[in-house]
């Protein structure tokens, strides 16, 4: 899902995946501390 979520995206540098990438995993804990 994350390859997903970030395909067409564009980044300058690693360290903008990897922000991406945590900002993306932080929404999925929101979703998953609160089910239904």
């Amino acid at each position: 899902k994350l390859k997903g979520h970030l395909s067409g995206t564009k980044f300058s540098s690693k360290n903008d995946v990897k922000t991406a990438a945590e900002n993306w995993l932080n929404g999925q804990d929101v979703f998953s501390a609160n089910p239904g």
